[in-house]
């Protein structure tokens, strides 16, 4: 008899989760903050072997892809060590893409924003406003058909 009844329950209903997939991202990308500033604050205070240690017990190897990711956005949300939960709302693939260096100045125009005013709409319209100042700067500089000199000059 519960076989029939599992059969015909939804996921959320089997598993006894929200129905609202967006309360699950958020949880995960607090608890991926969480984790990153902690693993950044042990970076900082331990010394190398009992940092390896440290990572070996997490099952990690040093330079890992997901240790490095960890690292990269702890220390460019370095801002936001106090209140995680305003980040909560971006996947993490959004905060790794703030912290690349043609993105980094929008982190501090995040830190602006009132907490609960940020959503993840603004955040990519904030992203493409950089993308399109960046090609526009981009457009500038190519500015003529010169060609250079072997002495440096240009005709």
């Amino acid at each position: 008899m519960t076989e029939l009844i599992l059969a015909t329950a939804g996921y959320a209903e089997q598993k006894y989760i929200h129905s609202n997939p967006t309360e699950h991202i958020e949880q995960s990308t607090l608890e991926y903050l969480y984790a990153a500033f902690s693993l950044y604050e042990c970076k900082q205070t331990l010394n190398r072997k009992q940092y390896r240690a440290l990572l070996e017990e997490y099952g990690w190897d040093k330079g890992t892809t997901e240790e490095r990711r960890s690292l990269k956005i702890a220390e460019n949300f370095q801002a936001f060590v106090g209140c995680p939960k305003h980040l909560a709302v971006l996947p993490v693939p959004i905060l790794l893409r703030l912290c690349s260096q043609n993105y980094k100045v929008l982190i501090e125009k995040l830190q602006d924003i009132p907490i609960g005013g940020l959503t993840c709409r603004l955040v990519l319209g904030l992203i493409k406003e950089r993308a399109k100042f960046l090609k526009s700067q981009k457009k500038e500089k190519k500015v003529g058909n010169w060609r250079a000199t072997p002495d440096g000059n240009r005709y």
